[in-house]
């Protein structure tokens, strides 16, 4: 089910100037996420049913072109999510719009895995994917602090092309495209990339065959 974006007047939180901040509530899957429009209003002014401003309201024009900008802003982002089959939550759209969360690299995402995978007494899988950020690492002459838009299909053909110049045999290649692929779709999970381009994923899962 996408999410559901719409302004309300938050009368619970009265201000120092008797106003009431206009939040942006955004929810989805029973879950709710509240954004404030860093504007208020007197609640006198405000249409409790229609969650807008009332025609006699001050600032009417400002407010409403605010509120019409920021409805927008997620929209739009939850059509790109939709029309990418991404699963996210309020959260996870918050932070694609207001750009409050920090870009990870491959190799920060590489790192954080597997300090979950030690965490968790997982230590099979955990040496599985040091081997893939070894090889990584190797094959980027220890440059892998690159985002996630960097791995295109001509990287990867480029990485595949690297792997068997280094003798490694159809079994381990096809392992570390899945660690690969794995570490991408955590990514975008966690809201770092925010798509997954299908030639990209088509070529990475036809490595696990």
């Amino acid at each position: 089910m996408n999410a559901t974006v719409e302004v309300i007047c938050y009368k619970s939180k009265v201000l120092n100037n008797g106003n009431h901040p206009l939040m942006l509530r955004v929810t989805k899957d029973r879950k709710t996420k509240y954004i404030s429009l860093g504007i208020s209003i007197p609640s006198k002014e405000w249409d409790f049913t229609k969650n807008q401003p009332k025609p006699n309201c001050s600032n009417k024009e400002h407010i409403e072109k605010i509120i019409l900008t920021k409805k927008t802003q997620y929209n739009s982002k939850i059509i790109e999510f939709t029309a990418n089959k991404k699963e996210y939550t309020p959260q996870i759209l918050v932070d694609a719009v207001e750009n409050t969360l920090a870009p990870k690299t491959i190799e920060e995402l590489y790192c954080s895995h597997i300090k979950t995978l030690i965490k968790t007494q997982k230590i099979g899988n955990s040496q599985v994917y040091s081997y893939s950020l070894r090889s990584l690492r190797k094959f980027t002459a220890g440059k892998l602090n690159i985002p996630c838009s960097a791995i295109t299909l001509d990287w990867l053909k480029s990485y595949e092309k690297w792997l068997k110049e280094k003798s490694c045999q159809g079994n381990t290649i096809s392992q570390l495209f899945r660690t690969l692929r794995r570490i991408y779709n955590l990514a975008i999970e966690q809201g770092y990339a925010s798509n997954i381009q299908l030639k990209i994923y088509t070529y990475v899962t036809r490595k696990n065959a």
